[in-house]
């Protein structure tokens, strides 16, 4: 898929996070092969889809500040109830608390070594 076939089939699925552009440039890095890529690019997309899930969840709530661990956002019922309990589970097994995969953590201290992560990760 080129970048620009990326752009228009995911790019009106991902306006709601506030920066689809994050995930455009992280598409375009990422078949670029470099090993570090997939680094790259799944901390910019972690961080852009914490703070969008925030974002909804305090547009989906009576609150006025939103859990300020990661963890705990992904449990929200609001947040289950909008985007079903399937996409939480996927959330929470591949950037959330330390018993999933927790690459995000992974990644952000500098565990595995370029080319270790496989590039689907970053996708």
């Amino acid at each position: 898929m080129t970048t620009e076939q990326f752009r228009s089939t995911y790019h009106p699925h991902l306006i709601w996070t506030g920066l689809p552009q994050v995930f455009e440039d992280c598409y375009e890095l990422l078949v670029t092969k470099d090993t570090i890529a997939v680094h790259i690019c799944y901390l910019l997309g972690a961080s852009t889809l914490e703070r969008a899930l925030g974002n909804l969840y305090l547009t989906l709530s009576n609150v006025r500040q939103c859990p300020s661990l990661l963890r705990d956002l992904l449990t929200t019922v609001e947040l289950k109830q909008c985007l079903g309990a399937e996409l939480m589970f996927c959330l929470q097994c591949l950037i959330g608390p330390p018993v999933g995969l927790n690459l995000r953590n992974l990644i952000w201290h500098g565990f595995p070594y370029p080319g270790e992560i496989p590039t689907e990760f970053g996708y």
